[in-house]
Parts: structure tokens; C-alpha cells; sequence
């Protein structure tokens, strides 16, 4: 309701403004006003990018990666239609002499006109923002009891619906291009309101930057148009529990017809696409197949269902059907550092698709299609693992260098170096976290700050209900602390043999990373480093280290001239794993041996 009044009364205001100053000073207006819309749409994907990717991970202005697509529009709109009204204030001096009726009924016109368009720009920028779905009573798209999305509701006027349509009918015609907003965005003003339905309403991520996630494979199910639609609809296991086909309907509310088939995407989400939680959370609205059908219409589509990893411990895969009217969410399981998974999307025959855009980010679709004939076959290929690579096994293990690897063995004592526990080893006092956020049990659940170590170590007495003394954990993952320090062996160190191959190679690529038996790998997320002058805590589950170059311009890397430095490495696995190797980049540190066997009662 709100917005529908926002939107009307900007649009009521210009058209009083303009009537005001004559037909002639608002019909030049009309003209900049068209063509800053048009280059904002223009450009708002290749500005939004560029915010994206220059945007802070953490610290006051990092709240630019989530307002990038607001920012991007309707900042490019807003500088546009500025400059263009200083060149024509410049050039066009003169005003024209008119009648007083044709200056108000003119005037209000275009003014009419162009608050339709900036209207139309103000409410959609403000509709990227990352809030809750229905934000000011705006909402476009919204779930059906189904768990189909539909489109539905809108402004009382809308002005971003006639905004979007306007310019995407230039982009084909008079502002025809390469790429013209019509094919790659139809429906423009169903995006927004498509990516605020986030878990947590609003609280969960609603974009990612272009490096976050890449799009693997693609598939068809039923290519010939001979799988019968209730099919289509199911799977194997649904089927074994007696499930029905799944009540899907377009964005239009209309059922498929006939002769669909399936078009599915793996797309592995990398580390920093993840929450704070340290989970990527992924529902269906955030995920969209354009194209073209038979008839060159270009539509959008939204997934059926997501194919991921279903136990955090094994490579083992489920398929999730969005038929919950509440709104479904997945997540990732464990602790892997990447995340598999395969969208699947009902289209109609002779649909090829253009572009999937992944929470707003466009990707190309892969040329070829690895071919399903059936649904029993696409299940076989989930059952197997084969269709996403359950688990994120993005470690060869055949492809590590050994060569300068020590083998640790295990005993009663547990392993050198490792400390299998959420313990920081000191307490921290709540109210004095300072840059680390902590949950309602006053765990840390991310950030990065420094203390004075003497203050820290000399804490005594802090009453429990004030202490901070442990990492925050998932249900299905688990803390492993690798001391990295030269105190547990040069072997062992970020100082010996392994580490500093890996550095002479190259340090941007030189990831510290725990694998598992299954080849999984797991990024470090944190760390814990002291010296005489400073201690300092990083825990950031979504920002995982990516080299030893970030240690490095963090400064917190080790000195062989200054061997009290002391540096242990926090790793969040998956619960139920077996850990057998610790490496930097592709040169492995150390081989357990035992595996070392995680659990969660080694989890205090």
C-alpha cells in the first residue's frame, strides 16, 4: 500500500511541477527523462557488476553488495537525466511563449509522462534492496499454496510494469541492440520482487558477485516431448513414497502443456556465496531460465526442484521439489568448501535457452546438453552421484604432492597440531567482542578483532554469563583447529617444506585446506594468532581464506626470527567425515593416520 502511494504521488507531483513551468520546458524534460530510463536500463547491469565486484567484504560500506542492483539503476538513471538537463539548460536557453492553457494542459502531460518513468525507476531500484518480500506493500510475485511462483498483486497504479514494458519494447525497436532488454529481461519488474522472497524474510542474501558461483552442466529430461507430463512432474522417490506430481504452474498461473521437458543446471556455488551461517541458502525465486519459444517470445522460468547433497557425512544426493506454499528453502550440508547443485526447470518444447541468472547475476548456458531420454535415467544419474558431483569433491586427491608430506599419527593423546573443539583456549568478556558478532549463547558467529593479549590471558573470574570462550556451530558441522605454529614441528608449520613450495609457486593460489576421505575439501574460515603485542580472532564461515596472501595482508604470518608467534588455523568441517589430509594449495602438509573421525562429541 505504501509503495502504491510513494508511487502515485511522484507521479502526481511531477505532473503538477511540470504544469507549472509551461509544455515547452517539460517536453524537453520528457526527452531527457526517456533517454536517461533508457541508459539506465542500459547500463544498470554492467554498473551493478562493477559495484559488485568492487564492493567491501565487511566494515561500514559493505552494505553496498546487497543495494548494488538499487544502486546500479538508479544511480545510472539519476546522473543520466542530470547531466542531460545541464546540456539542454546550457544549450537551450530560450524558452517558447505559449498560451497559459496549452503551458498547464502541456506541462501537465509531460509531466505526467516523466513521472511515470521516474516513478517507475524509484520503485523498482527501491525494490532490489535487500528487505522483506513484501516491502512497503510491494510485491509482484509471490508463492502459491502450490509452491509455485505466480505472479500477482502489484501497484494500484503500475508504474513499473509501464516503465519496464516501455523500454523493453525500445530495446527491440527504436533502441534496438546486441542484447536487447527484451530478451534477456522479460517481465523486468517481476525481478525484484522475485529475489526479496529470501529465507529469513529479508535477512538472507539476495545477490551474488559474478566469481561466487559458475554453471557446470546442462541437461534435458525428456528432450523428444514423449515423457508424459505427470511424469515430467515426479521422481523415482516420490514415487516410492507415494507422492503425486508436483502442482506447477508458470509465472502466469497456467499448467505446462503437454510434451514439456526438463531443463536442469549444476551450478557450484563457491565459499563466498555463503551466509554467515556458512551455509548457501537457495530457494527457487532466486533463480531464473530465460529464453525463447517456438513463437520468439522471450519468457522467464523459475525451478521446479534442487538436486544437492543430502547428507552432510557422504556424497549422496537428494532431489528437492518446490511444492511447499510456505515457501522452500535449501541449504548446503557440512562444511564443504564449494556446493554442487542442479536447478531444474519445466520448459516448453523448442524453448532455447539464452541466459540463467543466479540471484540476479547473469551466466551463459553451456552450448550442449547432456541428454535424459527419461526420468528414470536423470534419477539414476542423482542416485549416483554423477549428475552434480555430490559433495563438492573439488580436491584430485591423485593430483596432490606428497612428496614433502608428514605422516602424523594418532594416539591417546589425539594428533600433533590438531584440537578437534569449538575452545578458543582463553575467555573474551561480552561487551568487549568489539568486531565479533556472537548468538543469543554467546558463541562467535563472525568477524575479525584484535585484543591486548596480556588483558585477555590475565581474565579471571568472569562471571559465566558474560563469557565468550567458543565458535558457533551448525547441527551437521564441526571445528577443527590445525596449530600451524612453529612450535608443533617445522614439518608442520606454515614455515616448512609443503607451505613454502606451495608459496614459491604461487601464493594467490596457496589455500590452507583440510580433505576429507570422500575428497571433499574444507577451506579455513578462521584463525587465532598471537604474539607479544597482539591477539587477535578472525572467524568468517561466508569469507573462508582463499591463500596464504590473505594471512599475509591480515599480518598475521609467522617469522622464523620471531618463533613466540603463534598461529592456529579454524577449519568447519562436516560432521561424520573421516579428515586425512592437511594441505596449502596442492602440496599436502600432512597425512593422519589414522583419518582423523569427526563427530559431535568432540564438540563441547
Amino acid at each position: 500500500m505504501i509503495m502504491s502511494v510513494v508511487a502515485i504521488g511522484i507521479v502526481a507531483l511531477l505532473a503538477w511541477l511540470w504544469s507549472t513551468r509551461g509544455f515547452y520546458s517539460g517536453l524537453i524534460n520528457l526527452i531527457c527523462t526517456v533517454i536517461a530510463g533508457a541508459i539506465a536500463f542500459g547500463l544498470h547491469e554492467s554498473v551493478a557488476y562493477m559495484l559488485l565486484a568492487s564492493a567491501p567484504v565487511s566494515g561500514f560500506f559493505d552494505f553496498i553488495e546487497f543495494a548494488a542492483w538499487s544502486i546500479a539503476l538508479a544511480g545510472t538513471f539519476a546522473v543520466s537525466l542530470a547531466v542531460l538537463r545541464g546540456i539542454t539548460e546550457a544549450v537551450l536557453r530560450a524558452n517558447v511563449k505559449l498560451n497559459d492553457l496549452v503551458n498547464i494542459v502541456g506541462g501537465g502531460v509531460t509531466g505526467l509522462l516523466s513521472g511515470v518513468i521516474v516513478s517507475g525507476i524509484t520503485v523498482l531500484s527501491l525494490g532490489f534492496l535487500r528487505v522483506d518480500s513484501d516491502f512497503l506493500g510491494y510485491q509482484n510475485v509471490s508463492i502459491q499454496p502450490s509452491g509455485a511462483l505466480e505472479r500477482t498483486g502489484g501497484l494500484w497504479v503500475p508504474t513499473d510494469s509501464w516503465t519496464a514494458a516501455l523500454y523493453s519494447h525500445m530495446s527491440g525497436a527504436a533502441l534496438a541492440s546486441p542484447t536487447p532488454m527484451r530478451e534477456l529481461h522479460p517481465h523486468f519488474a517481476d525481478q525484484a520482487s522475485a529475489l526479496r522472497i529470501t529465507f529469513g524474510r529479508g535477512k538472507a542474501r539476495n545477490t551474488i558477485r559474478p566469481d561466487q558461483a559458475e554453471v557446470k552442466k546442462y541437461y534435458t529430461v525428456g528432450a523428444d516431448g514423449k515423457v508424459a507430463l505427470a511424469d515430467l512432474l515426479n521422481d523415482s522417490l516420490a514415487k516410492a513414497l507415494g507422492q503425486s506430481a508436483q502442482k506447477y504452474t508458470t509465472l502466469e498461473g497456467d499448467q505446462p502443456a503437454q510434451g514439456s521437458r526438463i531443463d536442469g543446471f549444476v551450478i557450484n556455488f563457491k565459499s563466498a556465496a555463503k551466509e554467515k551461517s556458512g551455509r548457501v541458502v537457495l530457494g527457487q525465486s532466486q533463480l531464473r531460465l530465460v529464453g525463447e519459444t517456438t513463437g520468439g517470445e522471450s519468457i522467464a522460468i523459475h525451478p521446479i526442484a534442487l538436486v544437492s547433497q543430502a547428507d552432510a557425512s557422504a556424497p549422496i544426493s537428494g532431489r528437492w521439489r518446490f511444492d511447499d506454499g510456505q515457501g522452500l528453502f535449501i541449504g548446503s550440508v557440512g562444511g564443504g568448501a564449494e556446493w554442487p547443485v542442479a536447478a531444474e526447470f519445466v520448459v516448453p518444447q523448442g524453448f532455447v535457452p539464452k541466459a540463467l541468472y543466479i540471484r540476479n547475476v547473469r551466466y551463459a548456458v553451456p552450448e550442449k546438453p547432456v541428454v535424459y531420454a527419461t526420468v528414470e535415467a536423470r534419477d539414476m544419474a542423482i542416485a549416483s552421484g554423477s549428475l552434480t558431483a555430490a559433495g563438492g569433491a573439488s580436491i584430485d586427491v591423485a593430483s596432490l604432492d606428497e612428496s614433502r608430506a608428514t605422516t602424523v599419527r594418532g594416539n591417546n593423546n589425539g594428533y600433533t597440531g590438531v584440537n578437534l573443539g569449538r575452545q578458543l583456549g582463553f575467555v573474551l568478556q561480552d561487551g568487549m567482542q568489539g568486531g565479533l558478532e556472537i548468538n543469543e549463547n554467546r558463541n562467535i558467529i563472525d568477524g575479525v578483532q584484535s585484543f591486548d593479549p596480556k588483558a585477555v590471558r590475565g581474565n579471571r573470574g568472569i562471571d559465566r554469563q558474560l563469557a565468550i570462550e567458543r565458535f558457533a556451530l551448525t547441527e551437521d558441522t564441526a571445528i577443527v583447529q590445525i596449530d600451524v605454529s612453529l612450535t608443533v614441528g617445522n614439518e608442520l608449520s606454515l614455515l616448512g617444506p609443503a607451505a613454502q613450495a606451495a608459496l614459491s609457486e604461487s601464493s594467490a593460489t596457496s589455500a590452507p585446506t583440510l580433505i576429507d576421505a570422500n575428497g571433499q575439501a574444507y577451506r579455513a574460515v578462521g584463525y587465532i594468532f598471537e604474539d607479544t603485542n597482539e591477539l587477535k580472532i578472525r572467524f568468517t564461515p561466508s569469507r573462508t581464506i582463499a591463500s596464504l596472501d590473505e594471512l599475509s595482508s591480515d599480518l598475521v604470518m609467522l617469522s622464523r626470527s620471531a618463533p613466540d608467534k603463534k598461529l592456529t588455523l579454524v577449519f568447519r568441517v562436516s560432521r561424520g567425515v573421516k579428515i586425512d589430509r592437511f594441505a596449502i594449495g596442492k602440496h599436502v602438509v600432512a597425512i593422519y593416520r589414522p583419518s582423523i573421525s569427526i563427530d559431535a562429541n568432540q564438540q563441547r
